[in-house]
């Protein structure tokens, strides 16, 4: 079940990526 755990926690992370970046991109803001 440890590597099912890792995954969830690197497609959270490139999720999160892609998130901030998106703002942003959007609004000009460095978060």
């Amino acid at each position: 079940m440890d590597n099912i755990d890792i995954e969830i926690d690197q497609l959270i992370d490139l999720s999160n990526e892609r998130f901030f970046e998106h703002i942003e991109e959007r609004y000009g803001i460095a978060v």
